[in-house]
């Protein structure tokens, strides 16, 4: 085992963690089916953003089945045990984002598509922030209500930040390797 597995305890957990995980796992097996293209688009956007080299270590907050490792390979954590056991990382932990079981800085990047509206948002950027030694990226459906809450958190906390608007998100990018070189909108 190595310093990931010690740190965040068992991989992939039989159990799932609160009302959010457990209606994820009611619809685990129809997930990718359902929202499969919508999100491997979004993972698209995020990944062009960042520019990531190869082997870069990331974290997917809200991860889900993993829909997005073949684009931006990651380790995931996500509340929904059913979801997880589709995950392609073996290191990936059924958790939640306000308490991410792994060491400070311990990815080069963190990630989150369309998840953090079932998170306390002050918490989960906090949380995302002490594991995260490099950039962040979160797209956020525009039609959540907690969008805007959110966006004012981040860009309370995560600066300098980037905001792309597409169709039906909002995608938000911090980037502290790049303060002066605002990514493209």
């Amino acid at each position: 085992m190595n310093e990931m597995q010690d740190k965040a305890g068992t991989s992939k957990s039989n159990k799932s963690i609160g009302e959010s995980g457990e209606y994820y796992d009611a619809i685990a097996v129809g997930y990718n089916e359902l929202h499969g293209e919508e999100q491997r688009a979004k993972y698209q956007l995020i990944a062009d953003r960042l520019n990531l080299p190869a082997g870069a270590l990331v974290l997917d907050v809200g991860a889900g089945t993993g829909l997005g490792f073949a684009i931006i390979p990651s380790i995931g954590i996500d509340p929904s045990a059913a979801l997880l056991a589709q995950h392609p990382h073996p290191q990936s932990v059924v958790g939640i984002a306000e308490e991410i079981p792994f060491p400070d800085k311990s990815f080069d990047a963190v990630i989150s598509v369309t998840a953090l509206h079932h998170a306390n948002p002050v918490r989960a950027l906090a949380e995302m922030r002490r594991v995260s030694r490099g950039p962040i990226a979160i797209s956020l459906l525009k039609k959540s209500a907690h969008t805007n809450v959110i966006i004012a958190e981040a860009a309370r906390t995560l600066s300098p930040l980037t905001i792309l608007e597409q169709t039906h998100d909002r995608v938000i990018i911090f980037n502290p390797e790049q303060p002066n070189k605002p990514i493209a909108k």
